[in-house]
């Protein structure tokens, strides 16, 4: 594989097993997909602009020799992907996966349900 898609190919690989078990018949997590794009979208107008500046400014930056050379608002566009779509739509199935098989072992359900979650 070309390295210059290894970041990409890691962010594919993480959204995938929590994309397919959005569909599942317990989890179904998709159902809640309505008010997820909205709050990723909110997060983004919160949080893009800060990524921006701080890698323009160098404070934090990505190695080329990992990326695909394509770049959006001065964010490659693995680390936009990961830091605002991914990284979201990853760990919020991951909690709600928690409370539909509360008894998966800690390792393959780190997030434990809150006593008093509205479910």
């Amino acid at each position: 594989m070309n390295p210059h898609y290894l970041y990409l190919a890691v962010d594919l690989a993480v959204i995938g097993i929590p994309l397919a078990l959005s569909f599942d018949r317990k989890v179904r997590f998709a159902r809640f997909w309505p008010a997820l794009f909205p709050a990723i979208g909110i997060m983004m107008a919160v949080f893009m602009p800060w990524d921006i500046a701080f890698t323009a400014n160098g404070i934090w930056g990505f190695n080329e020799a990992y990326l695909s050379g394509i770049w959006l608002l001065g964010l490659p566009l693995e680390g936009g992907c990961f830091s605002f779509v991914f990284l979201t739509h990853v760990s919020l199935p991951m909690s709600h996966l928690s409370t539909t098989y509360p008894t998966l072992p800690a390792v393959l359900s780190p997030f434990q349900p809150l006593p008093f979650w509205p479910y």
